[in-house]
């Protein structure tokens, strides 16, 4: 009878280690597709406002970041799937993964950093801040792995039957690893909605250019956010081989969100020979003899303000410059409806336009 029930309870035990193994495979082809597509649909912005551009720091981070994180999601796949795996190769993809995701989170951060000192005016204060957390943050979590990786080894034949790679001698303080990355996260984020909070509050500093991209960033902090958290609760608390699981989403909205983030940085502040422009930019536009302030700017390229006495609406159809010091003089061609001539519009540090 007991030789039935340990019979009975290995048999289970290798369904379970089967369906995480699968479950982790699944996940592998589904971060693949999400990053391999968002590549795809934002090619045409990375081409204009990446490649066409002079290098700068900016420029060289996106590049890191977007290339090295579809490398990542592909070694993925293939070691996951690939069935002719050796220890030696097996060794190498754990330690592989382990610090080339680290470097892909440490990265993706780093922008999340340069994206909330953006939208801060530029604080010395908040960019030093948070650099100070980052550094603390870097050494907990380069501890645990240094920590838990002395004695690890790997394994693609562990299971008869089953080609996967097994982590093996792993310290217990391994599953602590995503609580220095969730903390300093919950920072950025508690200082976004701060700010956002703020802005709101405010209608003349919600109108300024800066607002027009804010306003859509928070879904990316949120979802990035959320796939940390994911990962801290899962190695925690859930089932060991479903650990790969959460960290396979996690590296996907860290890429595809961080990507986008640092297009949007680009089209908001890029500064240089070739001032970044808004191309294509339509929407609604009030003129009077009383023209009010910028109510709303969104990153659809779209401008729409209406406020005033005895207004006309009409819409036009131009080209607009952004500028950091928002001082300059801007025209716009007017393409349909009553306009019917080039209005000079000055945008005001105050973030107001007068005609």
């Amino acid at each position: 009878m007991a030789e039935e029930l340990d019979s009975e309870k290995l048999f289970n035990q290798y369904l379970t280690v089967v369906r995480d193994v699968e479950y982790s495979r699944l996940t592998a082809f589904a971060v693949a597709t999400m990053v391999i597509y968002d590549y795809i649909v934002t090619f045409d912005r990375e081409v204009e406002l990446i490649w066409r551009k002079p290098w700068s720091i900016i420029k060289a981070v996106y590049l890191w970041h977007r290339y090295f994180g579809v490398v990542c999601v592909i070694l993925q796949v293939i070691a996951l799937t690939y069935n002719n795996l050796d220890d030696r190769v097996s060794n190498f993809w754990i330690h592989w993964e382990t610090w080339g995701y680290s470097a892909l989170v440490y990265s993706s951060e780093l922008v999340l950093v340069l994206w909330i000192w953006v939208i801060c005016n530029r604080s010395k204060i908040i960019l030093i801040t948070l650099l100070s957390l980052f550094s603390a943050e870097v050494a907990g979590t380069t501890a645990i792995l240094v920590l838990s990786f002395k004695h690890t080894s790997s394994s693609p034949h562990l299971v008869p039957g089953l080609t996967y790679c097994f982590a093996q001698g792993t310290s217990s303080s391994f599953r602590f690893l995503w609580i220095p990355i969730l903390a300093f996260d919950t920072a950025l984020l508690s200082i976004f909605l701060y700010h956002g909070y703020k802005t709101r509050e405010n209608r003349r500093m919600g109108s300024s250019s800066m607002h027009m991209i804010y306003q859509h960033s928070l879904l990316n902090f949120l979802a990035i956010f959320a796939s940390y958290l994911a990962c801290a609760l899962m190695w925690i608390a859930a089932e060991p081989g479903l650990a790969q699981v959460p960290v396979g989403f996690a590296i996907a909205f860290s890429v595809t969100n961080c990507t986008r983030l640092l297009i949007n940085i680009r089209r908001a502040y890029y500064i240089g020979p070739s001032r970044m422009r808004l191309h294509d930019t339509s929407g609604m536009v009030v003129h009077s003899t009383d023209l009010g302030t910028l109510q709303s700017v969104t990153t659809l390229a779209s401008l729409r303000w209406a406020h005033g006495e005895n207004s006309t609406i009409g819409s036009i159809h131009t080209d607009i410059i952004l500028d950091e010091d928002a001082s300059e003089t801007h025209y716009a061609n007017s393409m349909e409806g009553p306009l019917d001539s080039q209005y000079e519009l000055k945008t005001l540090k105050s973030g107001t336009l007068d005609p």
